[in-house]
This record gives structure tokens, sequence and C-alpha cells, in this order.
């Protein structure tokens, strides 16, 4: 019984990984990053790139447009998490 609730957990949060998108985001230099966007917390977000590194940085590295690319993603995020 265990073991049928870890492996269905693991599917599950395997199922929503894998719907998040790769976005490109752009700081205030200029420079472009392509990253999944895994959560956002007090200013500051977690983002994945395509080679599998995790990291967190703060919002306010981001320019004007990537901020709101990360706000809309977050507020998605929310909006279809639904507990059945």
């Amino acid at each position: 019984m265990i073991m049928r609730i870890f492996l269905l957990s693991f599917f599950l949060v395997g199922a929503v990984c894998a719907g998040r998108e790769f976005v490109r985001l752009q700081n205030l230099s200029g420079t472009a990053i392509e990253a999944q966007i895994l959560a956002f917390q007090n200013g500051r977000v977690q983002l994945k790139r395509k080679d599998g590194v995790a990291f967190v940085v703060s919002i306010s590295i981001f320019n004007e447009a990537s901020k709101a690319l990360i706000m809309q993603s977050v507020v998605g995020d929310v909006e279809h998490t639904d507990v059945v």
C-alpha cells in the first residue's frame, strides 16, 4: 500500500514538472536564458535550465517583460492547482 502511494506521488510530481515549458528570460543587461520557472517566493525565483541545472535568483535582476512572464507563470500555476 505504501509503495503504491509512493509511486502515485512520484508519477504526479513528474507529470507536473514535465508540463512546465521553457521560457526565454532576459536580465537588465540584456543577457537571455531559456529555463523552466519552478517556483517564486519572497522575491526569489527558482529556475531550471535545459541542461538540468536548477538555481535561485532575485526577480530584481530581470527586465520588466521577464518579471511579468514570471508572475504570469506563478499565477497560472496557482489557478491550475486543483485538489481532487
